[in-house]
């Protein structure tokens, strides 16, 4: 009798550890990457928080607005980074969170007003 239960515990306890493991997969965070040309707003608009947005190596000519929990990640690519450029318009970007959470420094923002080509 002392040995099935021992065996009952044994399976209950196996099935809550894969339950948790496909809970835990379905609960992970979405990737999305921006290629030169596509917009980060756009993919910001889109994203769910807890996502993560790869900006790709390129210059993006706009103004962004976070405002949702969200990690933005700059992928450098032969000794290059993204640049988001608002060409003086505007703020380049703008984050209107509670918490911020910032992850690594490889985009850039100009600060000299013009435009990069």
């Amino acid at each position: 009798m002392r040995l099935g239960g021992f065996r009952l515990l044994k399976t209950a306890a196996k099935t809550l550890m894969i339950a948790g493991f496909l809970l835990s997969m379905l609960a992970q965070a979405s990737v999305i990457s921006v290629q030169p040309g596509e917009s980060i707003q756009a993919a910001i608009d889109e994203a769910s928080p807890g996502d993560i947005i790869e900006i790709q190596t390129g210059i993006y000519n706009e103004s962004i607005n976070v405002t949702k929990r969200l990690v933005l990640k700059g992928i450098p690519s032969d000794g290059k980074r993204p640049i988001i450029d608002a060409c003086g318009r505007n703020n380049a970007v703008t984050i209107r969170l509670m918490k911020l959470g910032w992850k690594g420094s490889s985009w850039w923002v100009p600060t000299d007003g013009r435009c990069q080509e």
